[in-house]
């Protein structure tokens, strides 16, 4: 939904990021087996548009999410789209 919201030439490798991160929660979160788990952490490191050198993999993982987190959250500070200012006036006024 968040995606729908803001402007079409926001990079897309930040939206496939954050898919492929909410695949990993739901593969935790649903599954007693985490069969799978290490492969797609990986797949999400990759997917993230950004080098960590000197970091072991948890670290490398923690920051590939506050990476991403920081990244959409600067979403945010920019205009939404035209349609979508009218349904969240408190963005626009914040700005």
């Amino acid at each position: 939904m968040a995606q729908a919201l803001l402007p079409i030439e926001i990079d897309k490798r930040f939206w496939v990021a954050a898919e492929k991160l909410n695949n990993i929660r739901n593969l935790i979160a649903h599954n007693i087996s985490n069969k799978g788990l290490n492969h797609k952490i990986d797949d999400f490191i990759a997917s993230v548009p950004t080098d960590w050198p000197g970091s072991n993999d948890q670290e490398t993982f923690e920051l590939s999410i506050w990476f991403l987190f920081v990244h959409i959250s600067s979403f945010v500070e920019k205009q939404l789209e035209p349609s979508m200012a009218f349904y969240m006036p408190e963005v626009i006024s914040e700005n």
